[in-house]
């Protein structure tokens, strides 16, 4: 067991080497080559800050907590002089070779001969504190539970991993929450563990071990839960490494920005359009509007016409009633004239026999006087009336012939023949006037018919109409709510394009877009260094089963190559 984890040291330190080589190299846009870092450093022999990459090494513990953390310095030697780092450390241990740093406070020199592979130095920080927070949990079938009590344990395992930006004033920390982002790979032994939710992980597996990513980009925090079906639990050591991040070098951000801007110019013309159609709508309504006041109008006024109209009908009705009263009567009238017609000739031969009769038949004054009132109803309305006032007439006449009879009966019987031709030219002429009149109840009840049925019409137009106005009063109190409604699309239409906006704007500040190339910043001391790179590594203990360990001899620490002590780092 001894040998095989120095084994995998060895490889964690090789991989590390390799690491801070390859930042060494692409990190800083003047450590392209060996050549371009080489013309940083001036001719002079005084002291000069060297130009390093800067790896910080945090062991937390199994809850997250800071247990220790150091830095790694690697110093680029391109010539023999005098080189100058800063930092507040507790202890500096030379990884390269056995020179002694001279300290005064924040400031370290060392004279160092001219190396391709440059210089490392460790230095265990006296502040023991990162620019983020982290906390671990662990459960154990939903009940909370230590490392220590959970190794080999059987059961549902939850493992719950928070990383979270520090709250500080400090701009150090403010810097490296806004441009750092972090990875957390939590390796999962397929051997002893059976993975039942990994939600948000990029998982990627290598053998017997599942290793499970969770990216967390600048400026953002993050909690994940991992879900296990646990044998004998155990677990490697949770690494988290952060690092600086900028897309713009992977990701062509002009076609991006390109996108985002047709995009706000097209919401933005959405927009507009909108607003035309709220205008639209507003003059829509007000059309409906009016034109439901006109149809309530027109509704209101035919109905009264249908009103009247029903009135006129009644009257029509009426007329028809009357006319055919009339036209009874005048048949009668017309009967009693063709009566009289007939009978004329002997009523004059029987005049002659009753003349001698009539001075005796005679009324007295008093009945010649009611007999003068009733003849003045000949020029009566009433048929039936006129016809009484003609008989009066008619007696009046006969009574006066009858009291001229005595004085000339020649004259009288003349008189009585042009009477009896009168008679019967009335009768003749009557006859045409009744014929024409008889036609007149056929041609009212016609009217009335035909009336009624443009009345039935105007009727039913009515009807459709007022339901075609209940609909336009219905489609008005719709429709006068939708200039509204389109304000309201405006509105969000407009929240829409401001958040395309700043989310164009935050691409681009993640993408180093519309923004200065700033200088990069020292972790350990922020006003002060030359920076090639920073980067954090940091793990957390392996949750293992206890074994006991062999006794192997460790060499000196003065006897230690650069290996050795690189791989001591991770094994403190």
């Amino acid at each position: 067991m001894k040998k095989k984890n120095i084994y995998k040291y060895t490889v964690i330190a090789m991989v590390t080497i390799i690491l801070m080589f390859s930042l060494s190299i692409v990190s800083h846009p003047n450590a392209v080559t060996y050549s371009i870092r080489n013309s940083f450093y001036p001719d002079e022999t005084q002291s000069q800050e060297a130009l390093k990459d800067e790896t910080v090494y945090g062991v937390l513990g199994t809850n997250g907590q800071i247990d220790s953390l150091y830095v790694v310095n690697h110093l680029y030697v391109p010539k023999d002089g005098t080189y100058v780092d800063y930092g507040d450390y507790e202890n500096i241990t030379n990884l390269s070779n056995n020179i002694e740093p001279i300290v005064s406070e924040d400031t370290i020199k060392w004279d160092l001969k001219e190396s391709f592979n440059g210089f490392y130095y460790k230095g265990e920080l006296k502040a023991k504190e990162l620019p983020w927070n982290f906390d671990i949990k662990y459960k154990l079938d939903g009940e909370e539970i230590s490392t220590k009590d959970l190794t080999g344990k059987d059961g549902e395992v939850n493992i719950i991993i928070s990383a979270t930006q520090k709250k500080d004033t400090k701009d150090t920390v403010d810097y490296f929450n806004k441009n750092y982002g972090m990875q957390i790979q939590v390796p999962i032994n397929l051997d002893n563990s059976k993975i039942i939710n990994d939600r948000g992980a990029n998982k990627v597996i290598a053998g017997k071990t599942a290793t499970l990513a969770y990216t967390i980009l600048s400026g953002e925090s993050g909690t994940y839960e991992i879900t296990l079906e646990a044998k004998s639990f155990e677990m490697d050591s949770i690494n988290i490494s952060i690092t600086p991040m900028n897309f713009s070098s992977m990701i062509d951000t002009g076609e991006i920005t390109e996108g985002f801007n047709s995009l706000s110019e097209g919401m933005g013309g959405m927009v507009n359009g909108t607003k035309e159609l709220k205008n639209g709508t507003a003059e829509l309504s007000n059309g409906i509007n009016e034109l439901t006041k006109g149809q309530t109008n027109l509704v209101e006024n035919g109905n009264l016409m249908v009103d009247k109209m029903e009135e006129y009908s009644e009257g029509l009705k009426n007329l028809d009633t009357s006319i055919t009263t009339i036209e009874s009567g005048s048949k009668e009238i017309n009967n009693g004239l063709s009566q009289i017609s007939q009978e004329g000739n002997s009523l004059v031969e029987g005049y002659k026999q009753m003349a001698d009769n009539i001075k005796e038949q005679l009324p007295s004054e008093e009945e010649k006087v009611q007999l003068q009132a009733l003849a003045q109803y000949a020029n009566s309305t009433d048929p039936t009336m006129v016809q009484l006032g003609v008989m009066a007439n008619s007696m009046l006449e006969q009574i006066a012939g009858l009291e001229k009879m005595h004085e000339s009966l020649e004259t009288l019987n003349g008189g009585l023949s042009k009477y009896n031709s009168g008679v019967s030219n009335i009768a003749n002429n009557y006859g045409d006037f009744h014929n024409g009149l008889s036609q007149l109840p056929m041609a009212t009840g016609q009217l009335y018919e035909g009336y009624n049925s443009i009345l039935e019409g105007n009727k039913q137009f009515m009807n459709g109409l007022s339901n075609v106005n209940d609909g336009m009063i219905d489609l008005n109190n719709e429709v006068k709510f939708l200039p509204d409604s389109v304000d309201q699309l405006v509105d969000g239409q407009e929240k829409i394009k401001g958040g395309i906006d700043e989310a164009n704007n935050s691409i681009n500040a993640m993408l180093g877009e519309d923004k200065e190339e700033s200088s990069l910043v020292s972790f350990v001391n922020q006003d002060k260094g030359n920076i090639n790179s920073v980067q954090f590594i940091l793990r957390t203990p392996s949750i293992t089963i206890s074994e006991k360990k062999a006794e192997v001899t460790q060499p000196d620490e003065e006897n230690k190559n650069f290996i050795e002590r690189l791989i001591d780092l991770f094994k403190n």
